[in-house]
């Protein structure tokens, strides 16, 4: 890589003393309703996990009508934009309006987002600037290796996701390795969700189909 290093100067760093900033409280929802579908019902248990997160009860996620604080979704052709979405405040609690399934979604993560971060749901339209979110798939499909983590000289890119479920005899495959990485990548996949990501990169893809 032909890596060099020379000395440096390190500026004093002084510190100073912060003015706290006030959090807002997050939104008591006593409900989440959105359509039966799983991609929707994901986003609204991230809201849910987030007001846990902040020491409120847990809202119930629902496809029924609710009454009380609640957060909703919406669909409308007012919102241009596959992931674009608009907050609303209706009141007795907040609207998510999009065209469709990626924009309501993304406007859930959103609202998750904010209440973890503790700032405030703020109303308004919003475009996301990134069409495509791309991530990797981390440690998906390895097994925990201490020895091999601590000594910290694997420096592979190449993330062999399905090696341990391959077999060198029939019937080739182990059956039970393939449910376990499978469960780990739709758990991953779960959390890029929650994350923003809209993609996943997956090494080897070509040589396994």
């Amino acid at each position: 890589l032909a890596l060099t290093s020379a000395p440096a100067t390190v500026p004093v760093e002084r510190a100073e003393r912060g003015t706290a900033t006030a959090v807002p409280p997050a939104p008591a929802f006593s409900a989440i309703v959105v359509p039966e579908e799983r991609r929707l019902t994901l986003a609204a248990n991230a809201v849910a996990d987030a007001l846990v997160q902040r020491g409120l009860p847990r809202p119930a996620v629902t496809g029924d009508a609710a009454t009380g604080t609640v957060l909703r979704v919406s669909r409308t052709a007012a919102v241009t934009g596959a992931e674009a979405y608009r907050l609303v405040d209706n009141g007795g609690g907040v609207t998510v309006e999009a065209s469709g399934t990626a924009g309501l979604a993304a406007g859930l993560y959103a609202v998750a987002d904010r209440i973890r971060s503790g700032k405030a749901i703020e109303p308004g339209t919003v475009t996301p600037r990134l069409g495509l979110r791309l991530t990797d798939v981390g440690s998906v499909g390895r097994e925990a290796d201490p020895a091999a983590f601590a000594a910290g000289d694997d420096y592979s890119l190449n993330t062999d996701i399905v090696g341990d479920a391959l077999l060198p005899h029939a019937p080739w495959v182990d059956a039970a390795a393939v449910e376990r990485i499978g469960a780990d990548f739709r758990r991953f996949v779960e959390h890029a969700l929650a994350r923003g990501y809209n993609g996943v990169v997956v090494p080897g893809f070509l040589e396994y189909v």
